[in-house]
């Protein structure tokens, strides 16, 4: 949008300020695009303004009064209605000399009431001070403190703003700088011309916000013209500039002349600003609209997506309780179905366990001192060994993601955990090799030591283990494909949405840059959502659920209708990829004598302690109570090596009306501020 910011006057302005004023505009739009879209602010920050020494004060009302002289000075009064709070007492504008030759005859007023000039600034009520350099002037109006509204006149004089070219004069200034630290509420510009012109010998344009407008019309002094600047609201940061242009004898006794001349390059310039700002004036009418309209659009779309391909089918059958396995296949298969799509940590520590059930590994539970802190001792915890087996079941096959399983568990990265070699060799109570056991073996938590430890290993480790899960439960059916058409649709309209709300931000077309971020989001959002299990895949995990409510609650039901007890190591595994091991395990010895429960669960694949007063037996301990506390034990390291992983895997004619959007390097401008 810097074209619609283009120089005005450029054949009167040094070559040097109009680079530096372009540059200037161009990153104020940046700026303002980036603010908005990082903190959704409507504040934009404009590296030409002044810095801000105070805030709380508002410019109510500015009205300014230019006469333009037959010499080609300008006289002019600049009006400002102030609101200040009580610890206000003075403020200042400054107005580039660039543009004019000098400015003079300063004065400043309130009301009836002149003030007096000072040599030496001290801020004393119904002074003023002026500050020169050589690119502008400072005037500091010092003021009685009082909180409310004042109103202060500056008046001075423009040498030579009028440039004569050969065909007309031109007056190109900026009555409102961009310096200015807060908005004017409205603005107001009277600009006199000489005696000698009708009004439709005059041109003038005016550039800054587009929602103010430009008139010309008689002038109060008989025989001349008047050009006026109305414009609302016009905010911190930006200018209200005029170009006049007149004919020539109305300055007869101007010294600053061209040589050349200018009317066709003008009128070329403005009409080409007055198209670019008729277009920004149709786009922010379009503006209002699209930005709730695309807000209304993305919502019917997510609802229909949702409705369409995110209703979930009935299932067949749906009971309360389901008291059997309701499939055969893996639980990491199950933690597909479960998880949409994505096996989670406890499915990988499930299939652990099934693959220890099968007959692949084995689990052994021994027993480890780890140093307690402030010198105390130590302590003796609960750890677990994996070890191979001898000889793979007969009849039974690993699947890919078994095999996966298998060479990390043995693998050279666990093995070489920092103390994992002292460990097994004499930091466990049992350092024997149990019957049907091979090779070393592994602890858990070096298993859980190394997730923790080398987490970027991990995921990748996992995410392959993820996608060999996903390829084996795809035949399936699982999931609905026809609802990949709906996430596809919220997708690629999000995609494009966020797009469409980016370039209309640096285009400032704020509602709707808003309205299609919000709906961008929104679909983002809704996308994962608009999926659902297949006919298949609803029955399935509706028996699931209820299998899962069945685990939680079986110790309640009749024991009658309780299945064989030999089923309940394949039942465990799956409680494990459903949460719910720890809860089966306390459960198993009210639903069932103790000794028939040490006797089955676990057997050939799970050996308790020896030690202590656990599987050994002594005086007054059941037998039994080993194997009972090892496998509760076992749940609830299984749930701390799952919560473990779970941190390591990432699951233009000139005839007057609307203000145009170029120009910017006429002369004058500036800004002001106020403080206490």
């Amino acid at each position: 949008m810097s074209r619609f910011l283009a120089p005005a006057c450029p054949r009167l302005r040094p070559a040097a300020f109009q680079a530096r004023c372009g540059h200037r505009c161009s990153r104020s739009l940046a700026l303002s695009g980036v603010a908005f879209l990082l903190a959704l602010s409507l504040a934009v920050a404009f590296p030409g303004a002044r810095p801000l020494l105070a805030a709380g004060w508002s410019i109510k009302e500015v009205v300014i009064k230019a006469r333009v002289l037959s010499n080609g000075s300008m006289a002019v009064t600049e009006t400002r209605t102030f609101v200040f709070p009580e610890e206000f007492r003075w403020v200042g504008q400054w107005i580039p000399l660039q543009g004019c030759r000098d400015i003079g005859d300063i004065a400043v007023s309130e009301g009836d009431r002149d003030y007096a000039e000072v040599d030496r600034w001290a801020k004393d009520p119904a002074t003023f001070h002026v500050v020169r350099t050589q690119d502008e002037v400072t005037v500091l109006i010092g003021y009685e403190q009082r909180a409310g509204e004042r109103t202060l006149s500056l008046s001075y004089r423009v040498i030579d703003p009028v440039v004569v070219h050969n065909d007309v004069a031109e007056l190109c200034w900026k009555f409102v700088g961009e310096g200015w630290e807060v908005g004017s509420r409205r603005v107001t510009v009277f600009i006199d011309l000489p005696a000698g012109a009708a009004p439709e010998e005059i041109r003038a344009w005016a550039h800054g916000p587009l929602q103010g407008r430009i008139s010309i019309t008689d002038s109060p002094t008989p025989g001349s013209s008047r050009v006026i600047l109305e414009a609302e609201n016009v905010p911190a940061g930006s200018f209200v500039e005029a170009r006049v242009v007149f004919p020539v004898g109305l300055v007869p006794f101007s010294t600053n002349h061209s040589g050349r001349k200018a009317l066709p390059l003008i009128l070329a310039e403005e009409g080409r600003w007055a198209r670019e700002a008729n277009l920004r004036r149709a786009l922010l009418r379009a503006d209002a609209i699209a930005g709730p309209l695309l807000l209304l659009s993305a919502l019917a779309l997510a609802a229909w997506v949702l409705v369409r391909f995110g209703r979930e089918f009935p299932p067949e059958h749906a009971p309360t309780y389901y008291r059997e396995l309701p499939a055969d296949y893996s639980p990491a298969e199950l933690g597909v179905l479960w998880n949409w799509g994505s096996p989670e940590p406890a499915d990988f520590t499930a299939t652990l366990l099934d693959l220890a059930r099968r007959g692949w590994i084995l689990i052994e539970e021994v027993r480890r001192e780890n140093s307690r802190p402030f010198g105390l001792g130590a302590a003796r915890a609960p750890d677990y060994r994996v070890w191979r087996r001898e000889a793979p079941p007969a009849g039974d096959a690993l699947r890919p993601h078994e095999k996966s399983l298998i060479g990390f568990v043995f693998g050279e990265g666990v093995r070489r955990r920092s103390g994992s070699a002292r460990r097994r060799a004499g930091g466990s109570e049992e350092a024997g090799r149990p019957p049907g056991a091979a090779g070393e073996p592994v602890l858990f938590s070096d298993i859980k030591s190394y997730a923790r430890s080398n987490p970027s290993g991990m995921q990748l480790f996992f995410k392959t283990w993820q996608k060999q899960v996903q390829e084996l439960a795809g035949p399936r059916g699982f999931f609905d494909e026809e609802s990949a058409r709906g996430r596809l649709l919220t997708a690629v309209g999000g995609v494009l949405l966020l797009a469409v709300g980016v370039g209309s931000m640096f285009l400032s077309l704020f509602v709707t840059g808003t309205g299609a971020m919000v709906s961008a989001a929104g679909l983002l959002v809704v996308t994962p959502f608009a999926r659902r299990r297949s006919r298949y895949g609803s029955s399935q995990h509706a028996l699931w659920r209820a299998f899962r409510r069945f685990l939680r609650h079986f110790s309640q039901l009749d024991r009658a209708e309780l299945p064989a007890l030999a089923l309940w190591d394949h039942y465990l595994v799956y409680a494990v990829s459903l949460g719910v091991a720890k809860e089966v395990i306390r459960q198993l010895p009210l639903a069932y004598p103790e000794e028939d429960v040490a006797r089955t669960l676990g057997r050939g694949w799970f050996i308790a302690s020896r030690s202590g007063a656990l599987a050994a037996g002594p005086a007054g301990v059941p037998v039994h109570a080993g194997l009972t506390r090892g496998l509760e034990n076992l749940a609830s390291f299984t749930s701390a090596l799952t919560t473990s992983f779970q941190g390591s895997f990432s699951s233009g004619t000139g005839r007057g009306g609307g203000f145009s959007g170029g120009g910017g390097h006429g002369g004058g401008g500036g800004g002001g501020r106020a403080g206490g």
